[in-house]
This record gives structure tokens, C-alpha cells and sequence, in this order.
């Protein structure tokens, strides 16, 4: 009997709290799908293909509707916009997405080459991105660089603002986009940078793909066929970590060392590394990672320029290393796009592949 009542107990919980639900439920408005109007985009020295996602709010004005009043800020000239916060989350998100695609957008830039030479003729094709839920295509807009390198987009709205540069000769434009702090001024350009390619040499793309000891033992590699060598070669490569024997998923010491014969390495900054520099190698790098270390990590993915056997190859190599594969060893790859003519140009072209018996 006591059982029987306890269940009774619980199926009346139940249905009261159904019950409950169900009321909230009825009295709560179904929202609707955040998108947001088109609006026509205006450039000038331009042509456009599609429209902007979002209206563009008048500055100064409040929208008594939604409890949402816009502005914008004397200083940066951006849109800033205060929402109530008694409305509906919906509404609020509603508002923010309007605002964010409402930022104005002016770009004045300025394409230059790696010496700091305007480039003219440049393609430019700038992206303007929206926020939505419903998918809206981004537009884009396009123009091209006059005979001093100069470009410009006024009057766009959008979140944000992307570029892509293009002009034969050249490489793809590779650098930063548009930044939301960027204050317009015809006389201040942004500064974009692409690389004239000065024509590629006969190169060799090679691989290396090995696992290495986890006790410190040498390891050494020919760069211009990849394999691994008994004795000499370009790239001698130690790997140690403490203990060899390690727990998959436990932080532990390790250490990897690359030295080149009769050359040297330097870790690639450039967004265009189609030149080896002349000086500055290192004849070995210690990268080294302690069990403790708050960036602690098992993998090495990093890109280097590489002299070797005296200055007669170089090298770009992207090394990935993986050094927790338990038991050992550990695996070990490189991809090496290297010019065995002494020169330091490694603009690589499938087509004009380097053979042995090498220079």
C-alpha cells in the first residue's frame, strides 16, 4: 500500500510539471528566423555582384519598435548601437547581427612588391561579410590598382571585409584583411604586399617519411632524395624524450635536434619564402618541451629555410614532428623543396624538376 501511494506521489509531480511546461510554452512567442533585409552596396571605382545582408542603420536615430537606438561615434565614425535589455533575447540578437552588418567600410590601399615598388594592374576583389542564420551569400566587390599601386572601396557596410589580390607575375596575395581599427584616410593607405616572382629553377621536391629513436640516437637524411643515410648526408636529426617509454595522454620532457652539415637552418617567418636568405643559419636548433611547460605539446610543426653542403643546396623544409607514439620510435616527416644549383631562389614549378647527377 505504501508503494502504491509513493507512485502516486510521483506520477502527480510529473503531470504538474508537464502541465507547467506546457502553459510556458503557449504564453512564450515563437521567434522568428534571424535574417536580414538586402540592401543594395555602392563602391566607387567598383563593380558589385550581389547584395549586402543587412540594412544599414541611420546614424543618429532611435527605432522605439525593437528599444534600439544607434549612433555613431565621433571618434572613430564607427556604428555603436545600446539595446534595452529588457527585450527578448531574440530581439537583442536581432539587433546585434543589424549592427554588426551595419559597420561602414572605406578602404583606402596601396599594393606594393617586396622591394616596395607600387604594383599597377592588380586585380583586387574584396569580400564583405555579413553575419545571418539563413546562409545569405557574402558579396563582392572589385576593382583594380591605378599606376601608383592605389585602390579604394567607400561607402560599403558589412561584419567584416576581406581581400584577395591578383596580378600575373606575381604570387597570390597572402597578409592580413581589412582591420575593423583601420581609420580612412586617402593620404594614409594600407599597405599591401605581394611578391614578383623573379621565374623558377629546376628544383627537387623530395619527402621524408621515417620514425625516428626516442633515445637521442642520430638519424641522418639526404635532402635532395629524402632517404635516410649510415653516415654523412644534409640532416642529422636526434630526438630524446624522458622517459623513452611514456604514457599516451601524461606530459614528459622531450627534446629534438636538427643540425645540417656544412650549412645551417632559420625558422621561416615570410608569408612569401621563395627566397633562402643569404646569412643568419644556425648549423643546429633545440627545440625543447618541458612536462611542466603551460604550451606544453607532443608536436613540432614548424618551416625552415636550409644551407647545406656549403652553400651548393638550398632548401625550404616543413617539418612535422609526432613525438608521442608509444612504443618507440616516433614519427618523423619533412617536405623539402630544395634548388641544388647554389642559387637561392626556391620558386618551385612542377614542371622544371631538377635530376642527378645534380650541379
Amino acid at each position: 500500500m505504501k508503494n502504491k501511494k509513493s507512485l502516486f506521489i510521483i506520477l502527480a509531480v510529473l503531470l504538474m510539471g508537464l502541465l507547467g511546461w506546457w502553459l510556458w510554452r503557449r504564453n512564450v512567442p515563437v521567434p522568428a528566423p534571424l535574417s536580414a533585409k538586402s540592401s543594395s552596396v555602392k563602391t566607387q571605382n567598383a563593380k558589385t555582384t550581389g547584395t549586402a545582408s543587412s540594412p544599414t542603420p541611420v546614424p543618429g536615430t532611435t527605432l522605439p519598435s525593437i528599444g534600439q537606438s544607434i549612433g555613431q561615434n565621433p571618434v572613430t565614425g564607427q556604428t555603436e548601437v545600446k539595446i534595452n535589455p529588457a527585450l527578448p533575447d531574440t530581439d537583442k540578437m536581432q539587433m546585434i547581427l543589424s549592427a554588426q552588418n551595419g559597420r561602414q567600410i572605406d578602404i583606402y590601399g596601396k599594393v606594393v612588391d617586396q622591394y616596395g615598388v607600387p604594383v599597377a594592374g592588380a586585380k583586387i576583389r574584396g569580400n564583405i561579410a555579413t553575419l545571418s542564420f539563413d546562409g545569405s551569400p557574402n558579396p563582392d566587390v572589385f576593382t583594380e590598382t591605378d599606376g601608383s599601386g592605389l585602390f579604394k572601396f567607400n561607402d560599403l557596410h558589412g561584419a567584416n571585409f576581406g581581400v584577395a589580390l591578383t596580378k600575373d607575375g606575381y604570387a597570390p596575395y597572402v597578409g592580413n584583411n581589412w582591420s575593423k581599427d583601420y581609420q580612412p584616410d586617402p593620404a594614409n593607405p594600407m599597405v599591401f604586399t605581394m611578391y614578383k616572382l623573379q621565374g623558377a629553377e629546376p628544383m627537387v621536391y623530395t619527402k621524408i617519411h621515417d620514425y625516428v629513436p626516442c633515445d637521442g640516437t642520430e638519424v641522418h637524411y639526404d635532402l635532395l632524395t629524402g632517404k635516410k643515410v649510415a653516415t654523412g648526408g644534409d640532416l642529422v636529426v636526434k630526438l630524446t624524450r624522458n622517459p623513452v617509454d611514456i604514457v599516451r595522454g601524461k606530459p614528459f620532457d622531450w627534446e629534438i635536434s636538427m643540425q645540417v652539415e656544412s650549412g645551417g637552418l632559420i625558422e621561416v617567418h615570410d608569408p612569401y619564402p621563395y627566397q633562402a636568405p643569404a646569412e643568419g643559419y644556425a648549423p643546429s636548433l633545440v627545440i625543447l618541451h618541458k612536462a611542466g611547460d603551460k604550451d606544453w605539446t607532443s608536436r613540432l610543426n614548424s618551416s625552415y629555410y636550409v644551407k647545406a653542403q656549403g652553400g651548393k643546396v638550398y632548401a625550404r623544409v616543413t617539418v612535422s614532428v609526432f613525438a608521442d607514439y608509444q612504443p618507440p620510435p616516433t614519427a618523423f616527416d619533412v617536405g623539402i623543396y630544395a634548388n641544388p644549383s647554389s642559387s637561392r631562389n626556391l620558386e618551385y614549378d612542377a614542371t622544371k624538376v631538377a635530376k642527378p647527377p645534380f650541379p
